[in-house]
């Protein structure tokens, strides 16, 4: 069974509705811890974060405090802050042990990984993608680690987020490489989630479960 992931993605420390990618133009959805709340309300334990201002502009701790509160709601949160290199990640991790948060997972993403360095053994690789192409480089390094790590991993195409068309031909080509289930984020709806069932162990939805809490 596909574990549903919901989603916040955070713009200016408020949470955001993303649509194909377009940054520039998602619209706001309300409070970032709210929201949060609304999930754990509704019983999912895990959470997906993609803090946009880290993500565009550079890692500075802006939506950081923000981001560790979210922790009291959820079993799990994932977070991808842009990292672009290992000293960005190794900061982040000294920063978390003094917190002594245990509960968040940090994401490497394609798309902003731009160091030759190794990939962190304890990083959620996520490969980013618009309309099946992949964000980044060496994506050929991206598929060895996979195959000789056994952390979750992410796939997500920018260009379906927001809309109700997962990318079956960019899924299956992610499992024939790595052959590994990951989770994957890109139009998924309770309609559609069936699909993934052979290549996915999770799903991040973030339009249809809006719509079900009354959030748009």
């Amino acid at each position: 069974m596909i574990e549903i992931i919901p989603v916040i993605d955070i713009k200016k420390g408020k949470a955001v509705r993303a649509y194909r990618g377009e940054r520039e133009k998602y619209k706001e959805l309300g409070d970032v811890l709210k929201i949060a709340e609304k999930y754990h309300l509704n019983k999912f334990n895990k959470i997906y974060i993609a803090d946009l201002d880290a993500i565009m502009l550079g890692f500075k701790f802006r939506n950081f405090n923000l981001i560790k509160a979210i922790t009291s709601f959820a079993d799990k949160i994932m977070v991808d802050f842009g990292i672009k290199n290992i000293e960005e990640y190794k900061v982040i991790k000294e920063k978390l042990a003094k917190i002594n948060t245990k509960n968040i997972d940090l994401i490497v993403g394609t798309e902003t990984w731009t160091s030759d360095d190794k990939f962190p053994n304890d990083a959620i690789i996520s490969i980013d993608a618009a309309d099946g192409e992949i964000l980044g480089k060496n994506f050929d390094k991206v598929v060895r680690f996979l195959k000789s790590n056994t952390n979750p991993f992410i796939t997500i195409d920018l260009k379906h987020i927001g809309t109700s068309d997962v990318n079956l031909e960019l899924c299956t080509k992610i499992f024939d490489l790595t052959k590994r289930k990951f989770i994957y984020g890109g139009g998924v709806t309770s309609s559609n989630i069936i699909i993934l069932e052979q290549y996915c162990s999770g799903a991040i939805i973030g339009t249809e479960i809006y719509k079900k809490l009354n959030l748009i």
